[in-house]
């Protein structure tokens, strides 16, 4: 398969990469920097960008991840940067790829219900977007599927100073992504834990 990963110079998005070219697909790897640019908190801008990169059979998005703030600290500014890159720009990727592909898988990027102080805001974006690729599965072309994947905590992303017990290191996470790109039958929403 020829799969488009946006982030993929990330820690995630390099194990993933690592994964699918060890499996023999051909991976075109994307983020803010690379040509053609792929920003997510710039939804306006994916349409050309990935007709650019078509065609392609899958697209795994590793949606940036969404700060952690005390619920008193929450903004409507910072809550509206949150929900555009993460849901907003996640919405667009896979619209848009449904349009440009004849057979193929989106994957987007969820996260677990944080349990740390702060994860109000994140929650929120995160469960939005659980709930939309839900009701967004049904509208879809009949040959193209779409599904979330909520990782958690990677390790190997958690900050030195942070008490993080329950983390999943990257190379983990990586094959969850590589099984529902390549497992017709995969859940909607993939939790890995």
């Amino acid at each position: 398969m020829r799969i488009v990963v946006v982030g993929a110079a990330g820690t995630l998005g390099s194990a993933l990469a690592a994964l699918l070219m060890t499996e023999g697909h051909e991976v075109v790897g994307v983020s803010r920097s690379s040509e053609p640019p792929v920003d997510l908190s710039r939804p306006e801008s994916l349409e050309d960008a990935l007709r650019a990169l078509a065609p392609f059979d899958g697209l795994v998005c590793l949606g940036p991840g969404t700060p952690l703030r005390p619920l008193a600290e929450l903004t409507p500014a910072q809550l509206q940067t949150d929900f555009a890159g993460k849901l907003f720009g996640q919405i667009e990727v896979l619209r848009v790829a449904a349009t440009l592909m004849t057979n193929g898988v989106v994957v987007l990027t969820g996260g677990a219900a944080p349990e740390l102080e702060g994860g109000s805001g994140g929650t929120a974006v995160n469960a939005a977007l659980a709930a939309f690729i839900t009701a967004a599965r049904r509208e879809l072309p009949e040959h193209v599927r779409a599904h979330v994947v909520s990782p958690g905590w990677v390790t190997e992303s958690i900050p030195p100073d942070w008490d993080i017990p329950d983390s999943t290191p990257a190379a983990v996470v990586a094959g969850a992504y590589l099984h529902t790109l390549t497992t017709p039958t995969a859940p909607t929403v993939i939790t890995v834990a």
